[in-house]
C-alpha cells in the first residue's frame, strides 16, 4: 500500500538531484548562500521561507501566474467561480516551500473514534491554537497510530519544525445533560 501511494514517499527520492547541484554550485562560487546574489532584493534569494506575497511584487507582471491567496484550508467550487479560476490548479503555501502540519500519535484504543475533520487544540506561548485532523494513518505500531493535523488559523510565528506539544483531540461534541443530586430516591432505588 505505501509503495503505490506517493503520499508516503520520502521527498529525498525526488530532490536528491537538486542537493547535488546545490553543493556543486556552492563549491564553484565558494559560498553556501550563492543564490542570494541572483535575487538580492529577496531575503534568502527566494530559496527558503520567503513569503510569496513579498516576492510577487518584485517580478514583472506579465510573468506572474494568476494568483489568489486562500486564507482557509478548504477550496470550494464557489471560490473558483468567484475568482474566475478552473482546474487544473497549483496550490502552494504562502510561506516557504512547505506549510506546517502537526503529526500526532494516538493510543490504538481511539482508532475507531478519530476521523478527519475533528478539531484539536494545544497551548503555545500562552495562546490556544486550533487544529483540524486531516489524515488518519490506521497502521498501529507499538500500540499507537499517527494522525496529521493542520492549523485552522495561521500557524504561530514562533513555531518551528520539531517542536513537541500535548494536543487535546475532541472525540465528541459537548452535550446538554441533567444532573440529579443524590437523595433518598437514589438510595432506595439503587
Amino acid at each position: 500500500m505505501k509503495i503505490t501511494d506517493r503520499g508516503y514517499w520520502v521527498s529525498f527520492h525526488f530532490y536528491w538531484q537538486s542537493i547535488v547541484h546545490y553543493f556543486y554550485y556552492s563549491a564553484k562560487f565558494r559560498s553556501f548562500t550563492f543564490f542570494t546574489a541572483s535575487n538580492p532584493a529577496i531575503d534568502m534569494g527566494g530559496m527558503l521561507d520567503d513569503n510569496k506575497d513579498d516576492i510577487y511584487p518584485l517580478l514583472p507582471q506579465q510573468y506572474l501566474p494568476k494568483t489568489q491567496l486562500l486564507n482557509k484550508y478548504i477550496l470550494t467550487e464557489a471560490d473558483l467561480d468567484k475568482w474566475a479560476m478552473s482546474f487544473p490548479l497549483i496550490v502552494k503555501p504562502n510561506v516557504g516551500l512547505k506549510g506546517f502540519k502537526v503529526k500526532g500519535q494516538v493510543n490504538e484504543f481511539y482508532l475507531s473514534q478519530v476521523k478527519p475533520g475533528q478539531k484539536a487544540r494545544f497551548s503555545f506561548d500562552g495562546d490556544l491554537v486550533e487544529l483540524e485532523v486531516k489524515k488518519v494513518l490506521p497502521e498501529v505500531i507499538g500500540g499507537r497510530f499517527e494522525i496529521d493535523m493542520v492549523f485552522l488559523e495561521k500557524a504561530p510565528e514562533a513555531i518551528r519544525t520539531g517542536l513537541s506539544a500535548q494536543v487535546r483531540l475532541e472525540l465528541s461534541q459537548a452535550s446538554m445533560a441533567v444532573k440529579i443530586p443524590r437523595g433518598s430516591y437514589f438510595h432506595s432505588s439503587g
